[in-house]
């Protein structure tokens, strides 16, 4: 459950970064705290946990809770990375500004 949540949060953080961002491009920047070592805390349990539960359910397997939760986190910071540098060029890139028709004389 809080490994999920904390999943949840990483894919959740870049687009809030983007709301702030595109919301005032020219004010100061703010950062949300990821706290990295969270996930393998918890990934750490639920491998400890999947060990000494018994049962031939998939929860059963240490060596598969590694692997996907490993591949989990490594897809949400890839996630967060690309929604950044994409979303993070698209909000600030400058578009040109049509000519101002109140200006012709």
């Amino acid at each position: 459950g809080l490994f999920a949540l904390k999943l949840i949060w990483n894919l959740t953080v870049p687009f809030v970064l983007l709301g702030r961002l595109r919301a005032n491009p020219d004010g100061p920047r703010s950062g949300i705290s990821m706290a990295s070592g969270v996930e393998v805390l918890l990934l750490l349990a639920a491998v400890g946990l999947s060990a000494i539960s018994v049962g031939e359910y998939w929860v059963s397997r240490p060596l598969l809770i590694a692997g996907w939760g490993s591949a989990a986190i490594l897809f949400t910071y890839i996630a967060l990375y690309m929604v950044g540098a994409i979303g993070g060029w698209f909000v600030t890139r400058k578009l040109p500004r049509p000519p101002d028709s109140s200006s012709k004389s």
